[in-house]
């Protein structure tokens, strides 16, 4: 061992005079830690060969890997003592030391945010959940007491020394299976079941310790079955990590980076979407994530990382080691921006951003990301021209921004191009492509777009044969104003315009009838969709921050109830609860002193009075509002949700069999 040691060393040495920083003295420090804790068995059995002895019938005993030499006789053996010490004291002993002092330094330097202790210890932490950090010094204790015992109790104590082995090996069992401590789910199954076949092995080995026993050949064959199943099941599973290592297989195709406070119902509808377009897996933490421990491990199983920049991406401790784990093992980074919104993070000087990153990313230190890595991936991903995205248009021109980035993912269509501070949006069986404004706010929308909505043809999701889904995005020949139920949300709150795209969608596949959504509609369109005979039902989206504060949406109401005084609207809460309006906002709604009333006197035509928008929110409001918290809800309790709203919007829409 002293020669391998030497060796590498000499050619660590020799390498780094040839070609400079190609392998730092971490990459050294974690390449020897890592080879003393691997083959801490191997050492610790040559080491103690010295010690290793069995009786003679005169009493004296010999050293049972060299039975010429007499134990304790002196000569040869006090020689081989020697050696065999200093062996233990460098091998076990120096490697269980040095495993022990790290892992009961590691917390505080965690704290302190020693990044060069962490990469030091690199080798004895990075295996394990951050959680289970300690569980390195339990493997080098069983690697070290395993080997110990047989070579250094008597021999005539077999029996001792098997159930002492026995027992290290049950605790070493019992361990794991209470906590599960390896980064990855099948190493924890691949431990458990070698320690299973290693306790069944010497279970029936131990039968046999006693003179004069003989075990059964049916006992035999069973223990070299263990043996021999074991070996290969290792084998096979070394060969199929390296085989999807080879071919780069991935357990999701899509990562969606987001920040709850801000992306969670964009990020939803993203992946309800997107997985209509590319019918691959998509992660979502609400759906798959189980352990947040597991969370960077989903990131390096994914095919690319989708970063929705949304306001506050960059500054959350999560989404930073998302894109970091990304950028270090080279998975494919998308940044989309949610339009209007820009990151904080842009905003922030060096300076703020080195704070920010020392009073909240600390928890990122268990990990091993360090500062200098985060600025390193942030630079690298803002870098990349970003998709732009708003929710806060109609369904077509939606649809379009996701099938971009779907065609991204697969290369199977034409890269994403931005120019100046608008975005491209690439329309279905269009060559050219339509500037998408950098704000979306009261309809009708400026620019080009509303003609490009006028002329467009609204998307539904409509049957398909050949999808696994049952669905895929089609063009529909419903027009929204023919709708029989119509999904109303504040144009200015793009988390409530995703979650009315996606109740918009959602209803549509559940009933099997035509939905559509306000956003698709300009003002005049939607006063003559609200006067049509075909309208039998409304969902009115609102969501906890902006809906009474939304002149759009307001007026939008008060137009609804103005021409339908009984009309059926349904509330629909996003998120997990809503304040509703009491007397006091009634009242200075009517009187016009509410901070908004001036621009809603506005936006109201001249047969509509602040008055009319008052009752039409209390007429709303009469009824039982549906709660559905998109944001944090996983995709079986969405999926609960939506299909009771579908069962109360049914009779609303006089669909029966639903």
């Amino acid at each position: 061992p002293v020669l391998l040691v030497a060796t590498f060393c000499g050619l660590w040495g020799a390498l780094r005079l040839v070609r400079p920083g190609t392998m730092s003295t971490v990459g050294l420090a974690n390449a020897l830690g890592q080879l003393s804790v691997s083959f801490c068995v191997g050492f610790t059995i040559l080491s103690l060969v010295p010690f290793h002895s069995f009786p003679h019938p005169n009493g004296q005993r010999s050293v049972a890997e060299y039975p010429l030499v007499l134990y304790g006789e002196g000569g040869d053996h006090a020689h081989m003592l020697i050696f065999g010490a200093l062996g233990v004291i460098l091998y076990p002993v120096l490697t269980v030391c040095v495993v022990l002092h790290a892992v009961a330094r590691y917390p505080r330097m965690i704290v302190s945010n020693n990044m060069a202790f962490v990469d030091y210890f690199r080798f004895i932490f990075f295996r394990f959940k951050p959680d289970r950090f300690w569980f390195g010094a339990v493997l080098v204790l069983r690697n070290m007491l395993l080997p110990l015992l047989p070579m250094t109790l008597p021999a005539e104590n077999a029996d001792i020394t098997s159930a002492l082995m026995q027992l290290t090996l049950w605790a070493a069992l019992l361990s794991t299976v209470l906590w599960m401590p390896w980064r990855y789910p099948q190493a924890n199954s691949m431990e458990v079941f070698l320690l299973l076949l290693l306790v069944a092995t010497m279970s029936i080995g131990s039968m046999a310790i006693y003179p004069g026993v003989i075990l059964s050949q049916a006992l035999c064959n069973i223990a070299f079955l263990c043996s021999i199943s074991g070996l290969a099941i290792s084998f096979a599973y070394a060969c199929r990590q390296a085989f999807s290592a080879a071919r780069s297989d991935k357990s999701y195709a899509v990562f969606l980076s987001h920040h709850k406070g801000s992306g969670a119902c964009a990020a939803r509808l993203l992946k309800y979407m997107l997985y209509k377009e590319i019918q691959k897996p998509i992660f979502y933490d609400c759906d798959d994530l189980v352990c947040l421990s597991e969370l960077f491990t989903a990131v390096k199983q994914s095919g690319c990382v989708l970063v929705l920049l949304s306001g506050e991406t960059l500054c959350r401790p999560w989404c930073a080691g998302e894109i970091v784990t990304a950028h270090t093992y080279g998975i494919r980074l998308m940044p989309a921006r949610m339009i209007p919104d820009v990151d904080k993070w842009c905003g922030c000087t060096k300076e703020e951003q080195a704070q920010l990153i020392a009073e909240q990313f600390g928890v990122l230190s268990a990990h091993g990301i360090a500062a200098e890595s985060i600025f390193e991936a942030y630079d690298f991903l803002l870098a990349k021209e970003p998709i732009q995205l708003s929710c806060s248009v109609g369904s077509n021109v939606l649809l379009s921004s996701v099938r971009v980035i779907s065609g991204s993912i697969s290369h199977a269509s034409p890269r994403f191009h931005g120019g100046g501070g608008g975005g491209v949006v690439l329309l279905p069986g269009k060559a050219g492509a339509v500037p998408l404004p950098e704000k979306v706010g009261a309809v009708p929308l400026p620019g080009k777009l509303p003609k490009l909505l006028d002329s467009a043809k609204a998307f539904a999701w409509a049957p398909s044969e050949g999808s696994g889904s049952g669905h895929e995005l089609t063009a529909s020949t419903c027009c929204p104003m023919s709708s029989k139920a119509l999904v109303m949300c504040d144009a200015g709150n793009s988390e409530a315009a995703a979650s009315a795209h996606l109740i918009r969608f959602m209803m549509q596949e559940l009933l099997q009838t035509d939905v559509g959504v306000d956003l698709d509609l300009t003002f005049e369109s939607f006063w003559e969709a609200a006067a049509g005979d075909g309208l039998r039902a409304v969902l009115c989206v609102v969501s906890p921050r902006t809906t009474l504060a939304s002149v759009t949406q307001l007026a939008r109401l008060g137009c609804l109830f103005k021409l339908r005084p009984k009309g059926q609207a349904l509330p629909v809460v996003i998120g997990e609860g809503f304040i509703f309006p009491d007397h006091v906002y009634y009242e200075a709604l009517e009187a016009g002193t509410l901070h908004i009333s001036s621009a809603l006197a506005e936006q109201l035509p001249e047969n509509l009075t602040p008055k009319d928008v008052a009752n039409a929110l209390r007429q709303l409001f009469k009824g039982i509002a549906k709660v559905l918290n998109i944001p944090t809800a996983s995709q079986d309790d969405l999926a609960v949700g939506m299909a009771s709203l579908a069962g109360r919007l049914a009779p609303m829409c006089q669909l029966s069999g639903i």
